[in-house]
């Protein structure tokens, strides 16, 4: 799975910051304002449900993954998804100083949850 190599808890990181990345892009991109661009934080939560709902349906989710990872989850995205997240956050962030990349692999889970990209409207 595409989250095989990474530590338990990075993988809910990197799920609620491909989300939170996804939503600023499409902003940027094309306008749409959805999640917590397009509303309250309610609407933030509701629509990074239906993100989650989208990759356990393609089975992108770790062979791990249960119903406590989702109650996990579910507690770090409190904290997380009310709040934007641009690819200039990234580099400031700890938990990603060691990739280079992440803008791009958590663009990339997103792509691969949602079959298309950002700026592909």
């Amino acid at each position: 799975d595409m989250f095989s190599r990474l530590p338990r808890k990075d993988v809910f990181y990197y799920l609620i910051d491909a989300y939170r990345l996804r939503v600023d892009d499409e902003y940027n991109f094309t306008g749409d304002a959805r999640g917590l661009y397009g509303g309250d934080e309610e609407d933030a939560f509701y629509d990074f449900d239906e993100f989650l709902t989208l990759a356990k349906k393609k089975k992108l989710l770790p062979s791990w993954w249960n119903d406590d990872a989702e109650d996990e989850l579910a507690d770090i995205s409190l904290k997380l998804i009310p709040y934007a997240l641009e690819k200039s956050d990234l580099s400031d962030m700890e938990r990603y100083t060691s990739s280079p990349f992440i803008a791009m692999e958590l663009r990339m889970i997103a792509e691969v949850v949602y079959r298309t990209s950002a700026s592909s409207y």
